[in-house]
């Protein structure tokens, strides 16, 4: 919902790019702490009957991803 009031332009930009870094900030955080649990146990972050699954190298990755979206948002 944030992103697509950022993208149309409609109401406090501010606010939207204020919230959209919190939650950027907050997937990091939670990244990172469920890092070294997955590498404990590769059970998590799995469900089978979805045939969903990540790995510790997933949340690597959306750490990168939310820190750049957050570069992005300051640009902007």
């Amino acid at each position: 919902m944030l992103r697509r009031q950022l993208e149309s332009g409609a109401g406090d930009l501010r606010r939207v790019r204020a919230e959209m870094t919190a939650v950027c900030r907050d997937e990091i955080d939670l990244a990172r702490r469920l890092y070294p649990i997955a590498r404990r146990d590769s059970r998590l972050g799995y469900e089978a009957s979805n045939h969903y699954y990540y790995r510790p190298l997933d949340l690597a990755e959306k750490v990168l991803n939310c820190d750049r979206i957050i570069r992005e948002l300051e640009r902007s």
